[in-house]
This record gives C-alpha cells, structure tokens and sequence, in this order.
C-alpha cells in the first residue's frame, strides 16, 4: 500500500460493513527521490537576443509527480529544435527543486 501524492494533513478511514470507522491521526507524505524533470515555465516568445520574460524555470519531480523541494541538482538547458544557439547561463542548480534561468 501507497500513497502518490505528497502532502501534508492526510488521514486514513478503516470501514467494514456495519462496524463502526477508524479514522487514523494525520500524517504527511514527502515526496520520493528525484527521478524527472518539468518546465514550471515555459519559454515564450522572445525578441532575438533578449532573454526571457518570465524566466524559464525548471522542476525536479519524483516518479508520482510531485516537488522534491530538497532538490539542488543542476539542470542544464539546450536548443534542440531550430537554429541559433542559446546565450547566457545554460546550467543552473535548483533550489528549493526549481532551477530558474535568469540570464
């Protein structure tokens, strides 16, 4: 048995047929160790030289999903369709398991 979503204030309920429920204490579930990347921002469209407005920011997210808000990896971005080359800082650590690409 497992829960996917972490989160804080989470309960079980026990039931069976006409007995009466057990409600469990609250409990938290933290997130799961690293295992992907998502944009928490997207690139939008940009003049030429200008860099991006908001910044592009990265997450690190668990098998289920969720934040690993302990994250510090660093994550590296790349232009993989199209022509030109990606200026400025291409490498950034997370923290707080988002990376943000300012410059």
């Amino acid at each position: 048995m497992s829960i996917e979503a972490a989160g804080t204030g989470k309960q079980l309920t026990a039931t069976s047929g006409v007995l009466s429920s057990a409600v469990s204490d609250s409990f938290e579930v933290t997130a799961g160790a690293a295992a992907a990347l998502a944009f928490a921002q997207q690139p939008t469209a940009v003049a030429a030289g200008t860099a991006f407005d908001p910044a592009v920011s990265v997450s690190v997210r668990d098998a289920y999903g969720n934040l690993v808000s302990s994250a510090t990896d660093s994550v590296a971005l790349q232009l993989t369709a199209g022509t030109g080359s990606l200026l400025g800082t291409t490498t950034v650590a997370a923290s707080g398991g988002i990376a943000t690409f300012t410059a």
